[in-house]
């Protein structure tokens, strides 16, 4: 197998990065020398005036704390901003591979979607996990929702919540 075909990217806004997220992570973990999470700007979300909870390097941030030790030896779990194109970022960094994550039949529907999009761009294949049952209701509104109840133990990963809450508190300090 080539070098480029041990390296996976996992895509997403991540607002914020979520226990599902981090056992698709881990299960990849498992498959591939190096992973990266890259994390998207949503142009959709963008075009409509939607900021999100957390910025993108603040939503880096929290996947790097919720990575941490993570990695399965022989693995490599690296964090990063996908600025562009995600068939550009892997050719640029040498990947061949996408991983998602889909909790239920239409995910996957749309998933498969733009597997083919991705395959058509660039030759990258996708590999599509589906969801851990235990972790399948958990989505980024949900983890909003319990961050700002106080509740991100919910949803999160410990030390992923404990970056977001750190995060959450210097803007609030900063406006007071």
């Amino acid at each position: 197998m080539s070098e480029s075909r041990k390296k996976a990217v996992f895509t997403g806004s991540f607002d914020p990065f979520t226990k599902g997220h981090l056992d698709i992570v881990r299960r990849a973990a498992a498959l591939f020398d190096e992973v990266t999470v890259a994390v998207c700007v949503n142009t959709e979300k963008s075009a409509s005036g939607g900021r999100g909870m957390f910025t993108p390097e603040e939503r880096v941030a929290i996947a790097e704390a919720s990575v941490s030790g993570a990695a399965p030896d022989g693995c490599v779990i690296k964090t990063e901003i996908c600025p562009g194109l995600l068939a550009d970022f892997a050719r640029e960094r040498g990947i061949g591979f996408i991983i998602r994550g889909a909790r239920g039949s239409a995910e996957f529907e749309y998933e498969a979607s733009m597997a083919e999009v991705n395959r058509a761009l660039s030759g990258l294949e996708t590999v599509i996990f589906p969801a851990s049952p235990e972790l399948s209701f958990i989505s980024s509104t949900v983890a909003r929702d319990m961050i700002i109840y106080g509740r991100g133990e919910v949803a999160m990963a410990e030390s992923g919540r404990r970056a977001a809450e750190a995060i959450l508190a210097e803007r609030k300090k900063n406006k007071s």
